[in-house]
């Protein structure tokens, strides 16, 4: 997912990446997952900023008054941008099905299994 100037205050463009280690592809789940975040430079150069660990694979992500929200499996969970790391805002752990899309239209959060 690639995030314009909605992280910071600086206007600066980012991509935001969920990976997981030992991805099961019949259970659809790892061992831990991280979320990468990337900053672009000018012609399109990648410049590695930090990675937050998680407890599984990250699916689907969104931003709402400068902060990443995140679906993680079954958690739904609020992160703002740090300087080694994001730090952990909130979340719900309250869901029957995992997190699969995120969408935030004029300042409301919508997500679907």
């Amino acid at each position: 997912m690639i995030i314009s100037s909605e992280l910071d205050s600086y206007g600066t463009v980012y991509l935001i990446i969920g990976a997981v280690k030992n991805f099961n592809t019949s259970t659809n789940s790892g061992d831990l997952g991280f979320i990468y975040l990337y900053r672009i430079l000018d012609k399109g150069k990648l410049e590695f900023v930090h990675k937050t660990p998680t407890e599984t694979l990250p699916q689907s992500f969104g931003i709402i008054r400068n902060r990443l929200i995140v679906g993680i499996g079954q958690i739904l969970r609020v992160y703002e941008l740090g300087q080694k790391k994001f730090l952990r805002k909130c979340e719900n752990r309250n869901y029957l099905s995992s997190i699969n899309k995120i969408e935030v239209i004029d300042g409301r959060i919508f997500i679907s299994d």
